[in-house]
């Protein structure tokens, strides 16, 4: 493909025996790369942590190395067996805990990744929170879980006071 950021291009990957392949190039700072597309989730590397991007509009996180790679850890697993890694309920749960707007938003988008059920309330409470993308990234992941549960909450948040997560919600419900 071509190295487009005016999202005119699209650029994949290829799969090879099961590894992905993704495709990078330099940014204006070194050591740090990005995919070619913007509206590709990409992971910006740099001395202290990783910036995650995901979605469009983009939802940047920064986070620790260490989050990020139980994180990739999790997901491969699931990818492998196609079941949620038992422990990932509880990890989650600890980093919701942790009180940090980053972790918050990493348990999140990664209980809708993950489809794990045992995310389902912390997921609840982070629709319910002040900050709208978090509220966003929540509808995102009661999609994701999608057991008759999560799309209760989904349900309730039909009414809700913020027309964008309703209108989330109406949109997640239909998919």
């Amino acid at each position: 493909g071509f190295n487009s950021f005016n999202g005119d291009t699209v650029h994949t990957g290829f799969q090879t025996g099961g590894r992905l392949i993704l495709f990078l190039s330099n940014t204006d700072q070194p050591g740090v790369f990005a995919t070619l597309t913007p509206s590709a989730p990409r992971l910006a590397i740099g001395e202290e942590g990783v910036l995650l991007t995901l979605g469009e509009p983009p939802l940047r996180i920064p986070v620790k190395f260490e989050a990020v790679d139980e994180a990739l850890t999790l997901l491969l697993e699931r990818l492998k067996t196609g079941a949620t890694p038992e422990r990932a309920g509880s990890i989650l749960r600890g980093w919701w805990e942790k009180n940090e707007l980053e972790l918050r938003y990493l348990a999140v988008a990664l209980a809708g990744f993950l489809r794990e059920p045992l995310a389902l309330g912390l997921v609840t409470e982070a629709s319910q929170e002040k900050l709208l993308r978090l509220r966003l990234t929540a509808v995102e992941a009661l999609r994701g879980i999608g057991t008759p549960e999560a799309r209760a909450v989904l349900r309730g948040l039909l009414k809700d006071e913020r027309e964008a997560v309703a209108q989330e919600a109406a949109e997640a419900l239909l998919a």
